[in-house]
């Protein structure tokens, strides 16, 4: 589902107001999981590693018990991706030879150009 803007919709970061565009939630049983989607040009963002809005699903990650113990859903995951509107052959070189496709779908960044690389299962099957 589309996330709402500022106000209305689920926000991180208060200080610059960052509101990923898409909510995905998969429910399973007694499993719920939460997904937040932002597509977004990374040429001209802060290196991976210290990007907060690339980190937000270490932050999730790091909130899960917490959210849990509130929604009283024990089966509740949260997670976050980036779908890069930036291509990888022109993001790459920004980051160094290191930073393969392996690399950034560990940092939870995908590329929306194709997806023979898999990571829309990867988004959907990810616990």
């Amino acid at each position: 589902m589309r996330n709402l803007s500022k106000g209305k919709g689920i926000g991180f970061f208060e200080d610059s107001g960052f509101y990923p565009d898409f909510i995905l939630w998969i429910t399973e049983g007694t499993k719920q999981r939460l997904v937040f989607i932002e597509p977004h040009g990374m040429k001209l963002e802060t290196h991976p590693s210290i990007n907060p809005k690339v980190n937000l699903y270490k932050k999730l990650k790091a909130q899960e018990t917490d959210a849990r113990k509130k929604s009283k859903i024990s089966g509740l995951s949260l997670d976050a991706f980036i779908m890069s509107a930036t291509a990888f052959d022109d993001l790459q070189p920004h980051h160094g030879p290191e930073w393969d496709r392996a690399k950034y779908a560990e940092a939870h960044i995908f590329f929306g150009d194709e997806d023979k690389y898999g990571h829309i299962e990867a988004i959907v099957s990810q616990s």
